[in-house]
C-alpha cells in the first residue's frame, strides 16, 4: 500500500493523519515529518516516566503526563415559580434586579401572569431581552423555561460562572441555590512531546527529560495516560500543541 504523506496545513502546529501502513519501525509510522533531535525539559520531583510517554507541560513549566482534557462547562441555576408571584417581588441575577408587577411598562419589569408557568415565561423573556419593553438582555446569563421552571445558563463557560449570585424576595419564587453552579474550566494537559527514553527524578534535585517534538508516531507504541482511552483521542491528542511541536500520530487504516 502507498504511504500517505500528511500535509503541513498549519506549520508549527500538531495534527494527525491515518496511514495505510507503517514504515521505518514500530515507533514511527509513515515517513513524514522526520524525527527531530530531543529537547530537554525540567521534570517535577518524584516523577518517573516510561520511554515513549506522551507528555506536556504543567503550569510550572515541568513535564507531566498529558491528559485528555474535559470540555469547559457553563454554570447553571434554576428559578421555580410555585405561584404567579406578588407585585413588587424581586429576582436578582448577578447585579441585575427584576421586579414583578401587575402590568409591565418599563425595563426590568415582569408581568405577573395568570399562572405560575405564564409568569415564568414572562420572566425568561425579560432576562433574554425579548420582552415588549425591550429590556437589555442580561449580560451574565440566558434563560430557558419549561412549565414553571426557568433555567439560567451562564453566557461564559468556565468556573467564573459559579460566582453569579441568584436571589429572590417575596413569595412564589425560589432559586435552587444562592449562586450558579456547575461551571468548569477546560481541563487536561496538552499533549506536546514524546519522551525519548525513560527518565526519573527523586524527591530532590533537578533533571531534564529528553523529548521529541516532531515525528509521525504509531499510537500503539506510545505510553498514554489512561484518559486517552480510544484511538480517536490518541489520533487527535497533539492537535493545538504549541510551536515548535509538529507531532503527528497514526494508526493502521
Amino acid at each position: 500500500m502507498a504511504i500517505i504523506t500528511p500535509p503541513y496545513a498549519d506549520p508549527g502546529r500538531a495534527a494527525f493523519e491515518e496511514l495505510d501502513t507503517y514504515t521505518m519501525n514500530f515507533l514511527l509510522a509513515g515517513s513524514h515529518p522526520e524525527l527531530k533531535p530531543a529537547m530537554g525539559f525540567p521534570m517535577p520531583n518524584s516523577a518517573s516516566y516510561e520511554q515513549f510517554s506522551v507528555l506536556g507541560l504543567n503550569a510550572a513549566g515541568k513535564l507531566v503526563m498529558a491528559t485528555e482534557g474535559s470540555d469547559a462547562a457553563a454554570a447553571t441555576g434554576t428559578l421555580t415559580f410555585s405561584g404567579t408571584g406578588t407585585a413588587n417581588d424581586t429576582v436578582t441575577i448577578g447585579g441585575t434586579v427584576y421586579t414583578l408587577v401587575a402590568a409591565a411598562d418599563a425595563e426590568y419589569e415582569v408581568t405577573i401572569g395568570a399562572s405560575a408557568a405564564a409568569t415564568a415565561a414572562n420572566f425568561a423573556a425579560v432576562v433574554n431581552g425579548t420582552d415588549l419593553n425591550e429590556t437589555p438582555a442580561n449580560p451574565d446569563v440566558t434563560a430557558s423555561v419549561a412549565s414553571a421552571v426557568v433555567t439560567l445558563t451562564a453566557r461564559q463557560t468556565g468556573a467564573v460562572g459559579n460566582s453569579i449570585t441568584t436571589t429572590e424576595s417575596g413569595t412564589g419564587t425560589s432559586f435552587g441555590a444562592a449562586a450558579m453552579s456547575g461551571g468548569a474550566d477546560q481541563g487536561g494537559v496538552q499533549a506536546t512531546f514524546v519522551l525519548a527514553h525513560a527518565t526519573a527524578l527523586g524527591a530532590s534535585g533537578t533533571t531534564n527529560g529528553p523529548c521529541w517534538y516532531s515525528g509521525c508516531f504509531n499510537i500503539d507504541a506510545l505510553v498514554w495516560d489512561a484518559s486517552f482511552d480510544t484511538d480517536a483521542k490518541k489520533l487527535a491528542a497533539f492537535r493545538g500543541a504549541p510551536t515548535p511541536t509538529t507531532i503527528l500520530t497514526a494508526k493502521r487504516g
